[in-house]
Formats: C-alpha cells, structure tokens, sequence
C-alpha cells in the first residue's frame, strides 16, 4: 500500500481543483480590462477624497457652494465628507496591487482601519435614528457654524447616507481580506450605487414622492453621486471574481454586456423622468 504523505505531488493534485477559483479560456478576463477596472476604482477613490476634503474646507471657509453644490439644495453633512475621505484613501489602498495581484499587508491593515472607523461612524448614526439618541455625536465636527442653521439635528447625515456608508464599510472590509467571497463586496457595492442613483434622479426630476421618504430628506446631490461612483468603484475592485469575471472577460456574453451597463444607468434615469411625468399629471 503506497504511503501518501511520501507523494505530495498527487496528493496535493487530487485535492485541489483550480478549474473552480480560475476561469479559464474565454472566460479569463482580459489585461487591459483589468487595468481599466483598477483605475477606475483608484480614481474614484481619489475623487471621493477629494470631494470629502473640499466639504470639510467649505465647512470651515463657510462656503455653501462646497458644502451644498447650489444653494438651496441640500448640505453634506460634516461626518459625512469625514466618511467620504475614508472611502476614498480604502479604494486606493485596494487597488494597488503587489506581484501576487493584491494589495500589500500594510495597504490591507491601513485600509481595515480606516473601513473599521468607517462603519462605526454610520452604525452610530443609524442607532441615534432608531433610539433618538442626543445629537452630541453629529455636531463633533463645527457645533458652532451647525447650531447656526434651525434643523432639529443639523449635523445628522440621512438614513439613508448612513446605510450607503455602511454598507460601504463592509463591502470594504471584506475586499481587505484576500479569502473573502468576493460576491459578498461587490453586491453590497451594487446596492450602494442604486441608493446613489435613486437619490440621483429625485435630485434631477423633482420626484416629490421620492423626497417625501424620511430616508431621502436630506442627501445632497454630490453625496447622492458618491455613493453611485464610490459603489461601482467597489465592485470593479476585484475585476478577476465574482460578478466581474463575464464583464472583463473577452467571451462572447461579455462582449455583449459592457456596451450594455451605460445603457442601464441611463434607462433607469428615463424611468424617473417617466414617473416625474406622471406624477405631475395626477396633479
């Protein structure tokens, strides 16, 4: 009887299946695919910093058109371009890549902290929402330029800001751990966008309905945009698993399906302008 510890070659053969992790042929995703998704994703973290950055100045500078984009509109929230640096500098951390194709160990811990600090902020804001705690914890950031304004909670982010940054957080989270199922980030990154763009087409329609949502009350437009670039950012993070494999791929549903994603995004603002229509009729 053959010793199998003796023979780790078809020991090792028989217990692992690469075909079940790797596409392979066609499905493999293509280069330069890959290294337009990588960009993508490290632009839209430093686009995401950027905007973070410029709120927090306008806050400081008390610039209403860095903090609300038109005045009128909306303002971001102190905490929440806080929460939007942190995303930022976490999608450029995933997406430097080493020789193994992943980030390095010290981008993964940086970004793990900053996703960490990510989610408690949104969490806690979530529970002041559900318990109506004291807004002590919103107004840490300018208490003196918010209690200005006659808002009942003025530095509170929406709900719905809340529940798109944390869901970001984690979607993050689990980028920054190389075992992780990928589905798991990307279907959170998808479910952010579609907040962002929900929020989008209220802001562009006017959909008065859409506004009349507790959740949607008070997202500025840029945070509305953020979230939409920042979920998608998260999604193209991983181009070779997941959901991505079929769009990066050179197969024929690929082929077929990049032309497509633009198309979807400018339907579903269609749609909204459908229902703005209809919905000035009934008046």
């Amino acid at each position: 009887m053959p010793n199998l510890s003796q023979q780790p070659g078809r020991f090792e053969s028989a217990s692992y299946t690469p075909q079940s992790n790797s596409p392979a042929g066609s499905e493999r995703p293509k280069p330069n695919h890959v290294v337009i998704c990588n960009l993508f994703t490290r632009w839209s973290g430093v686009v995401s910093f950027l905007a973070g950055s410029l709120v927090l100045g306008g806050w400081v500078f008390r610039a209403p058109t860095l903090t609300s984009v038109f005045l009128g509109l909306a303002t971001m929230k102190p905490l929440n371009a806080v929460c939007f640096t942190l995303v930022g500098a976490s999608l450029w951390l995933v997406s430097l890549r080493g020789a193994t194709g992943y980030p390095s160990s010290g981008s993964i811990r940086i970004a793990g902290i900053l996703c960490s600090v990510l989610c408690a902020i949104s969490f806690f804001t979530l529970i002041e929402y559900v318990s109506d705690l004291a807004p002590a914890f919103d107004e840490i950031l300018f208490r003196k330029t918010l209690n200005a304004t006659p808002l009942q909670h003025p530095g509170r982010m929406s709900s719905a800001t809340a529940f798109g940054l944390l869901l970001l957080g984690i979607s993050l989270l689990s980028l920054t751990r190389r075992k992780s199922n990928p589905y798991v980030a990307q279907i959170l990154g998808l479910i952010t966008s579609l907040i962002g763009l929900i929020s989008i087409v209220g802001h562009l329609y006017g959909i008065n309905a859409l506004y009349s949502v507790p959740a949607y009350s008070t997202m500025a437009i840029h945070t509305a945009a953020l979230l939409f670039v920042s979920g998608l950012a998260v999604v193209s993070a991983r181009p070779q698993d997941g959901l991505m494999i079929p769009i990066t791929s050179d197969s024929p549903g690929g082929t077929f399906f990049r032309p497509l994603l633009p198309s979807m995004v400018v339907l579903t603002i269609l749609i909204g302008w459908q229902i703005g229509r209809a919905s000035c009729r009934e008046r």
